[in-house]
C-alpha cells in the first residue's frame, strides 16, 4: 500500500548536486514580509486545495499524486546513480595514460631482461641448392642464344627437339657432321631440302596454314634426330636457326686426337731411328764410293785459271781459289770478302757451265761458312759440280746474289779439267 506524499513547496523545485556528487533539494527561498506586529516572518501561503478536507479523504485527486512519485523516483536514480557515472567517467579518463605507462614501462622492461639474458645460439639457415638449369650441352635438352637461335644436344646420337616455324619463315638446321638422309615431310605443308656432302639442311614451310605438329627425321653420319615442326604462334616466337650438337662426339674425338697422338708419336720416334740408320748408312756408303773412287782415278787441286776474281761496285769481292778433283767429282773452292760499310747477305748461288755444246744453268749444291758476312769480312764457300764429262774447253761462271739482287758478284771463267 502506498503511503501517501503531501507535497509542500519543495516539491518543484529543481534538483542539484554538491561537490562530492550527492543529489539535494534546493529549496526556495522564504519571502520575508513583515507583519504588523513586527513578528518574524511568515511561511509562504499554502494551496488551500491541498488542505482542505477534501484533500484530505480518499476521494482526492490522483494526478498530483502521481507526479509527485515520478519525482521522487527521478531524485533516488539521480542520487545513486550520479556517483557511479562519475566514477566511470573518472576511470575512462585514467584509463589511456594507464596503458601508455605500461606500454612505456614494457619496452625498458624487455631491454633489461635482454641484456641480462644471454642470447641463444642459432643454428645457421641452410638454403637448399636448386636443380641445375638445363644447358644445350647436356644430352637430350635445348637452349635459346637469343631469340630464333636455338642449339640442342642429341643423346646416344639421338634426340627429338621441337621447332617452331610459319611462313614465311624458313629453318636452318645444321649439324656437326655430313647429312645422309631426310625423310619427306608433306609438300603441301614444307619443303625440306640439303646438299650432298653438306652438313646444312633448311626446311620452309608451303603454307600459312599449317599442321599443329609435322614430325621429320634428319639422319648424319653419326647421329639421328626428331624434329616436330609445330606451328608458330606468330613472327616472334619462329625458330630460324637449329644447331645440334654431339656432346659424345667431342668426347670421341678427345679419345681419337689421344689415340692418334699415342701413335704419331711411336710413329715419329720409329721414323726418326730410321732415319739415323739411313744417314749411317748412307755416310758409310758415301765414304766407301770416294774411297772406291779415289784409288781408281787419283785426285788433285788446280788454279781456276782466268781472272781468279771478280768485285762490283759495291766493293763485293768474289775470288776463285782452287779446282779440286777428288776422283770422278770436281769442286771449286771460292771466297766472298765484303769491303762495304754495310752486311752482304748471302742468298742465292747460280752457276753455269760452257762447253763445246754451248752454255747451260748447272743446278749445283753450294755452301758458304757463314751466310751474314760483315764489314771486311772473308768467307770461304764450296760448289759442287755434277759434270760427267770435262774438255779443255769447259768453263764455269758463279754469281753469288743477295735477296734484293742489287749488289750480286759475278765471276766467269773458270776452267774445270
Amino acid at each position: 500500500m502506498i503511503r501517501p506524499i503531501s507535497i509542500s513547496t519543495t516539491a518543484s523545485c529543481p534538483i542539484a548536486r554538491d561537490a562530492s556528487g550527492r543529489s539535494r533539494k534546493r529549496r526556495a527561498p522564504l519571502s520575508r514580509t513583515a507583519s504588523p506586529g513586527g513578528s518574524s516572518p511568515s511561511r509562504p501561503a499554502v494551496d488551500s486545495r491541498l488542505s482542505t478536507p477534501s484533500t484530505r479523504s480518499g476521494t482526492r485527486d490522483r494526478a498530483p499524486r502521481l507526479g509527485a512519485v515520478a519525482l521522487a523516483v527521478a531524485a533516488l536514480r539521480l542520487r545513486f546513480v550520479g556517483p557511479i557515472l562519475a566514477a566511470i567517467f573518472a576511470l575512462g579518463a585514467s584509463a589511456p595514460s594507464a596503458r601508455a605507462a605500461d606500454v612505456a614501462a614494457k619496452p625498458r622492461a624487455t631491454a633489461k631482461s635482454v641484456a641480462k639474458t644471454p642470447a641463444a645460439p642459432t643454428a645457421p639457415t641452410v638454403t637448399p641448392a636448386s636443380p641445375p638449369a638445363a644447358t644445350a650441352d647436356a644430352p637430350g635438352a635445348c637452349s635459346y642464344v637469343q631469340r630464333g637461335l636455338k642449339v640442342c644436344s642429341t643423346a646416344d646420337g639421338q634426340g627429338v627437339f621441337d621447332v617452331a616455324t610459319r611462313s614465311p619463315a624458313i629453318v636452318v638446321v645444321t649439324f656437326e657432321d655430313e647429312i645422309t638422309g631426310i625423310t619427306n615431310p608433306p609438300k603441301a605443308y614444307y619443303h625440306a631440302e640439303y646438299v650432298i656432302g653438306s652438313n646444312v639442311a633448311t626446311i620452309r614451310p608451303a603454307e600459312t596454314e599449317l599442321p599443329a605438329t609435322t614430325p621429320i627425321v634428319i639422319t648424319t653420319k653419326t647421329v639421328q634426330v626428331t624434329l616436330n615442326l609445330r606451328r608458330a604462334p606468330d613472327a616472334e616466337h619462329v625458330d630460324t636457326q637449329l644447331t645440334v650438337k654431339s656432346p659424345e662426339r667431342v668426347a670421341d674425338d678427345a679419345r681419337i686426337e689421344r689415340r692418334v697422338t699415342e701413335l704419331l708419336r711411336v710413329r715419329e720416334q720409329a721414323l726418326a731411328d730410321q732415319e739415323d740408320a739411313f744417314e749411317k748408312r748412307s755416310s758409310e756408303r758415301a765414304s766407301a764410293q770416294l774411297l772406291e773412287d779415289l784409288a781408281a782415278k787419283g785426285a788433285e787441286i788446280r788454279a781456276p785459271g782466268g781472272d781468279g776474281a771478280a768485285r762490283n761496285a759495291a766493293h763485293i769481292v768474289l775470288r776463285a781459289k782452287h779446282v779440286v778433283r777428288m776422283g770422278g767429282r770436281r769442286y771449286v773452292v771460292l771466297t766472298l770478302e765484303n769491303l762495304d760499310a754495310k752486311t752482304f747477305d748471302i742468298d742465292s748461288v747460280h752457276v753455269w757451265v760452257k762447253d763445246n755444246t754451248g752454255e747451260r744453268a748447272l743446278k749445283a749444291p753450294w755452301t758458304f761458312a757463314a751466310r751474314a758476312v760483315g764489314t771486311n769480312q772473308r768467307v770461304q764457300g764450296a760448289i759442287f759440280l755434277p759434270l760427267d764429262r770435262v774438255s779443255g774447253k769447259t768453263r764455269v761462271r758463279v754469281r753469288v746474289d743477295e735477296s734484293d739482287g742489287e749488289r750480286g758478284v759475278e765471276l766467269g771463267g773458270i776452267e774445270v779439267h
